[in-house]
């Protein structure tokens, strides 16, 4: 598959010994962002979308839990996986709606009528159900004193545990699972030491937010995101090393590797040849050919070892073993 990606650029300052006519070959540093698959992948294409909360009636009597599937903080999570949703799609605040729902079964089976049901209500294709979310109680973990002001630093972390699942409203198919396990911390700031009971009530006041932007995470889990890696291009002085660069910053492939290739096939130089090779390589990677580009920079290992071919053919390597 073809991507297109934004370059920066930044040239190293050995540049000035390619104008001075040095020898080269010259390394430049390419900033690539590419596109990154979906940790949770979702096909929301031409599909409505809506979000049920579970509401549980169980009387819970443990001490081990700050929250126990509590409304309050399900519905914030809720509206944080709402907002991203309508971000995502360019949707006005309020779009996709959040429903209550009680569920007969603590098992949290839902059937195949259950599920058409909700969808039937909602009129949605996507029936989103925020099934629990459990918060642990604070504990301590760290105090240290600071000299500013006379404050001392408490730090108290709490588990959140919370389970969303997706179901296609028309066949009931479970598409997506989510299960989460996240540790947030608190900093709190006292001029002397902090009870238990106060650390409890400040994590307490501060849980809206919190849980509402997990939502948010939760919600851009589901949507490729954008990532940051460098790539080489190797130059030597001459119009065509830097005609077939300036063809690959404007997203021109096609055309600097024909410059690259011609290289490869007429030049006596064998540096020269490995430099074209590992720009092959780079531009099969960056065009979603990375079997290609394995066998380019082994041409380019062939003829002279470049600084940083071994650690690419490492990564390709890895990488064809994800794909």
């Amino acid at each position: 598959m073809r991507h297109r990606f934004l370059l920066f650029i930044w040239v190293f300052s050995a540049v000035a010994a390619l104008v001075s006519g040095g020898c080269g070959p010259i390394p430049q540093l390419l900033y690539v962002e590419r596109s990154v698959a979906a940790e949770n992948p979702v096909d929301f294409e031409g599909k409505s979308v809506s979000l049920f909360v579970t509401v549980d009636t169980t009387e819970y009597s443990g001490s081990e839990y700050i929250s126990f599937n509590d409304s309050l903080y399900m519905v914030s999570m809720a509206t944080g996986i709402a907002s991203e949703l309508e971000k995502k799609f360019s949707l006005n605040e309020g779009a996709i709606l959040v429903f209550n729902h009680y569920p007969a079964s603590w098992e949290r089976e839902y059937d195949m009528e259950y599920i058409h049901n909700l969808s039937f209500v909602s009129n949605s294709d996507l029936v989103f159900i925020l099934d629990s979310l459990t918060i642990t109680l604070p504990e301590l973990v760290l105090r240290e004193k600071t000299s500013e002001g006379g404050y001392s630093s408490t730090f108290a972390g709490a588990g959140l545990y919370s389970s969303l699942k997706l179901y296609d409203g028309l066949t009931a198919d479970l598409l997506q699972n989510i299960s989460r396990n996240d540790t947030i911390y608190w900093e709190l700031l006292t001029r002397s030491e902090i009870r238990e009971e106060s650390i409890i009530n400040r994590v307490n006041a501060s849980l809206g937010p919190v849980t509402e932007s997990l939502g948010s995470e939760i919600a851009g889990t589901m949507f490729p995101t954008w990532r940051e890696q460098e790539r080489i291009l190797y130059l030597f002085s001459g119009d065509k090393w830097w005609s077939a660069y300036d063809l690959a910053t404007v997203f021109k492939w096609d055309d600097a590797v024909e410059v690259w290739l011609s290289i490869t096939e007429k030049e006596d130089d064998v540096v020269k040849i490995a430099a074209a090779a590992f720009n092959l390589a780079v531009a099969s990677e960056l065009n979603g050919r990375t079997a290609l580009a394995l066998e380019w920079i082994d041409v380019s290992i062939e003829n002279h070892v470049l600084k940083g071919a071994i650690e690419y053919k490492k990564y390709l390597l890895e990488k064809i073993e994800k794909e």
